[in-house]
């Protein structure tokens, strides 16, 4: 048996991932959970400075899905580095795997991390580690969407007669980027909170009472760990 010390995937920490506010990144209850054993608090005291439910844009440009997610930028990132890294949330885990088989162009040489794809060798790592990342991160994500639905917190909001929407349009036109990122930074003040200041509580509560769940999301952190040490020092072995 040998090892194979190879070029690997390596985080620049440019944080573009973690700090573009048009990125915004979903979480699933199992990240509520994992995170909140890494930083040893409360699921609920996530919530606000670090979890809100926050817009995601649908088909239509001027509606949006609130949901669990991270605030952009990211309150993990500290010091230039992700804070809970090892316990870090399923979505940042396949970036940017899911798009390791996306054409050339696609790719913003700009992204290092993203450059890195054209470079890697051994691909067939991180495809396999995407999959199976994919396939946890879909699991996890039909029992989120059920405490949502349980809790009441489904909502969503539609922006095109809202008069500030309107002049952002007119004025951004030719910046897309900087627009999506207006539209967002609105949704958030749009958003009632009022209502979803309630739901922190809520949302630990099912989470907790729920042992099949629980169960699960145990079972799925195991599954990382073993999928995590594909990648994991740079080394593959070899029979």
């Amino acid at each position: 048996m040998e090892w194979l010390y190879t070029k690997m995937f390596v985080c620049d920490h440019c944080g573009r991932c973690c700090t573009d506010k048009v990125s915004q990144i979903a979480l699933t209850v199992g990240d509520l959970v994992r995170i909140s054993e890494h930083l040893n608090i409360s699921i609920s005291s996530l919530f606000e400075e670090y979890v809100s439910f926050n817009p995601f844009r649908g088909e239509d440009s001027s509606v949006y899905d609130y949901e669990i997610g991270l605030n952009i930028p990211c309150k993990f990132r500290q010091k230039d580095k992700c804070i809970i890294y090892k316990s870090r949330d399923l979505n940042s885990r396949l970036f940017p795997f899911w798009l390791i088989n996306a054409p050339d162009e696609f790719i913003d040489d700009d992204f290092g991390c993203l450059k890195q794809l054209k470079e890697l060798k051994h691909k067939e790592v991180y495809i396999e580690y995407k999959e199976k990342i994919a396939k946890i991160l879909l699991n996890e994500s039909d029992f989120t969407d059920k405490i949502i639905n349980q809790i009441g917190a489904r909502k969503q909001i539609d922006l095109k007669d809202n008069e500030e929407y309107n002049s952002l349009v007119d004025e951004f036109k030719d910046n897309l980027h900087e627009l999506e990122e207006k539209k967002v930074e609105l949704a958030i003040r749009l958003r009632d909170d009022q209502f979803f200041n309630k739901f922190p509580l809520l949302i630990e509560k099912e989470i907790l009472n729920n042992k099949e769940l629980l169960e699960n999301i145990k079972e799925n952190t195991v599954k990382l760990n073993e999928t995590e040490k594909l990648i994991q020092d740079g080394n593959i072995e070899r029979d």
